[in-house]
C-alpha cells in the first residue's frame, strides 16, 4: 500500500497479526459491508481532521490521551460517521475535513465509516 490514509491513533495498543497495533486505518464501507474502501484525504501529512465549522475544538498541535476503552467512547462515536448521497464522510450530518477540504469516499455512498 502506498499513499495517505486516515488512521485513528489515540487507542489503546493492541495485538494484531503477531505485532503491536497503535493505531486503526478508517475505512468506508456499504451499509452490508460487502464493499470496503480506504479513505484517501488530501492534506497535509500528520494533519489533524476537524468537523466542519468547529476547528476550534480540533487544536492541531495538542497531543490527545489514549482513549480509554473501558469508557467505549469509540464505540459511542463511530456509529455517528457515515458516507452522505454524495460520499463525503459525516458525523451526525457535519462533514469530516482537512485544511485542503472535505474527506470523501470514492466510491460508497450512503455507507458506514469505521
Amino acid at each position: 500500500m502506498k499513499g495517505k490514509v486516515i488512521v485513528m491513533a489515540n487507542l489503546k495498543p493492541r495485538p494484531l497479526a503477531g505485532f503491536l497495533s497503535n493505531g486503526m486505518v478508517v475505512c468506508a464501507s456499504t451499509p452490508d459491508h460487502t464493499q470496503v474502501e480506504l479513505l484517501i484525504p488530501e492534506g497535509e501529512l500528520g494533519e489533524r481532521l476537524y468537523l466542519e465549522g468547529h476547528e476550534d475544538l480540533f487544536a492541531q498541535g495538542d497531543i490527545q490521551p489514549v482513549l480509554n476503552p473501558k469508557k467505549k467512547i469509540l464505540e459511542k462515536c463511530v456509529e455517528f460517521f457515515k458516507t452522505d448521497e454524495e460520499g463525503f464522510v459525516t458525523w451526525q450530518g457535519i462533514k469530516l475535513r482537512t485544511k485542503a477540504g472535505p474527506i470523501k469516499a470514492a466510491t460508497i455512498k450512503n455507507g458506514n465509516v469505521s
